[in-house]
């Protein structure tokens, strides 16, 4: 419980060396391991977006509060349960997908330029991102630690695991729903 509480608040605070410490992977970056579980492509380095996931989203995803409890373990083998309490950057991400669809293709249409489009994404997800005050998403995942070196570390964390869902806020959920319903749209 005690390493996966200094797990925690050493994410909170993007202190990678304390991170370092307890972690198996060394480091992690939430936001990469949710779009991890998006195919869609690499962001555009110099887009809109690029800023508003890092001023607005990043910010989001390690606001969080969480409780530790059940702690098991087993020899060299050991989980704790973690319930967190964070933003609903998923369903913000939903709805801003869906707004950016449906405006996005009338621009289309009117021949608007990748700029316009980049504009266009930036401002409606700036705005779904603001919307979000309330921290009401809950989600209790556990959390695998391992015995190394006679110190518990927690293991490297993998993008379909429920604790990055539910550290940023139930994004990775919300785009395998995307990538479904987009999967059932091309057949």
């Amino acid at each position: 419980t005690e390493t996966a509480d200094t797990f925690l608040t050493a994410m909170k605070a993007q202190d990678s060396e304390a991170l370092a410490t307890v972690y198996a992977g060394g480091d992690i970056d939430l936001l990469d391991k949710a779009a991890e579980a998006d195919d869609s492509g690499e962001v555009n380095e110099d887009s809109g977006l690029t800023k508003v996931y890092e001023e607005q989203m990043v910010p989001k995803m390690l606001d969080f509060d969480y409780e530790l409890s059940n702690e098991q373990v087993d020899g060299n083998k050991a989980t704790v349960d973690v319930k967190i309490t964070t933003y609903r950057i998923g369903d913000a991400f939903t709805a801003f997908f869906s707004d950016y669809l449906s405006q996005a293709l009338v621009l289309a249409f009117s021949d608007a330029s990748e700029e316009d489009l980049d504009a266009l994404a930036t401002t409606i997800l700036s705005g779904k991102l603001a919307d979000l005050t309330e921290k009401s998403f809950e989600k209790t995942a556990t959390l695998s630690l391992s015995m190394k070196d006679d110190k518990w570390v927690v293991d490297e964390v993998q993008t379909e695991d429920d604790i990055v869902d539910a550290l940023t806020g139930g994004l990775v959920t919300a785009f395998s729903n995307m990538e479904d319903a987009m999967s059932a749209w091309e057949e």
